[in-house]
């Protein structure tokens, strides 16, 4: 898949500096910035490529929007059910146990992992305590 643009460069360069994992809206509402008439579509199409690429990762959850993450080095995410923020973390995947777990080799050959866990960021957690508090 080919893709380049002054829009895609812009992209990248944003996705580099963002450790907050936005959406394809959260990225769309940023480039309009710098290009005022880039439509969202344009956004989209341009996220695919780069996924496409490997340069970022898209991270898909059932009932949630998508989100968009630079892949700088190997890392897993910490998804906070209350308020959707993702956070990384490096927690070493043993890709030879992932391989046998999903049958082996002859069964499924697994390509690439994405370990993920939910629970409550510390800022929701808090918030929830002030709450059970008043």
């Amino acid at each position: 898949m080919r893709c380049g643009s002054k829009q895609r460069d812009y992209i990248i360069e944003y996705m580099r500096g963002c450790y907050t994992h936005p959406t394809a809206a959260e990225i769309y509402e940023r480039a309009r910035t710098a290009f005022p008439n880039i439509s969202l579509g344009t956004v989209y199409r341009n996220l695919d490529c780069l996924t496409a690429q490997g340069i970022i990762k898209k991270l898909q959850r059932v009932g949630c929007e998508d989100r968009y993450d630079y892949m700088r080095v190997p890392h897993n995410h910490a998804v906070c059910t209350v308020c959707g923020k993702v956070f990384d973390f490096v927690y070493p995947l043993d890709a030879d146990a992932l391989q046998a777990a999903v049958g082996g080799a002859e069964a499924f050959k697994l390509s690439d992992a994405d370990f993920s866990v939910t629970g409550v960021c510390g800022e929701c957690a808090r918030r929830e305590a002030e709450k059970a508090r008043e």
